[in-house]
């Protein structure tokens, strides 16, 4: 489905305009969480999220790039401790397999 047809799909379920933003917000929080981890997304990402972006005001866009700064870092500080965890357990499991 192209991005055309879900804004109109979205319009006959009578989806209200903030899923457009939320939408638009949940794919910007993928793009920086996956290009933190190296993961490019940008030919996908970048074309959706500069076409919903074009005509929004100032205060919009500064509203949803504050929530989207935010709930990304959440998600990467989160994926951070966890791997570092995962980390953790398995040099600790290393050095008991070494002691044996």
């Amino acid at each position: 489905m192209n991005r055309k047809t879900k804004h109109k799909h979205y319009g006959k379920m009578g989806i209200k305009p903030q899923m457009s933003t939320l939408t638009f917000e949940a794919e910007a929080i993928a793009s920086v969480v996956a290009g933190a981890y190296s993961i490019d997304s940008s030919s996908y990402s970048y074309p959706y999220l500069a076409s919903w972006a074009s005509g929004k005001e100032v205060k919009e866009l500064k509203d949803s790039l504050e929530r989207i700064r935010s709930f990304a870092d959440e998600m990467i500080t989160g994926i951070d401790r966890s791997l570092e965890k995962q980390i953790r357990r398995e040099q600790n499991r290393a050095f008991r397999e070494e002691a044996r």
